[in-house]
Parts: structure tokens; sequence; C-alpha cells
């Protein structure tokens, strides 16, 4: 995949801690960003996924007759 140079202005503290963690883990200071700008974007990508089930399931509650049923039948099955 080709990748573009893009400029970002960040804070001085914050890039000392991105240099410290980037010679620590010996990987190249734009390793560890565009880690962390995939990690935010698979976060939001679970909560908008989350959201949706949860509208989901108030839209079209899940009737209880399945799990009622199954509940009854456990007895059975054992």
């Amino acid at each position: 995949m080709s990748k573009k140079t893009i400029q970002v202005p960040i804070d001085e503290p914050l890039l000392h801690d991105l240099d410290l963690r980037s010679e620590k883990e010996s990987v190249p200071r734009a390793v560890l960003i565009r880690k962390a700008c995939k990690r935010y974007l698979d976060e939001v990508e679970r909560r908008e996924l989350e959201k949706q089930c949860i509208e989901g399931y108030e839209r079209i509650p899940e009737s209880t007759i399945i799990g009622e049923t199954q509940v009854k039948m456990l007895p059975e099955e054992w």
C-alpha cells in the first residue's frame, strides 16, 4: 500500500513522549503514529456498530419466548 506524507502539528511534550516510546520499542515514530491512528479508527467503528446493535434491539426487542422455551426444555436434554 502506498503511503502519503502529511504534516501534523504536535505539542512538544507529546512529541517527547512519542520519541521515548519510539526508542524503547526500536520502531520509527511514524509507525507508532500509524498504529495509534488505526487503533482510534477501529475503536470508533466498534462503538458505532455497538450503537447500531443497541438501536436495533430497541426498535425490535428480542422475544423472550425462545429463551423461556429453552429453559423449559433444559431438564429434558440433561
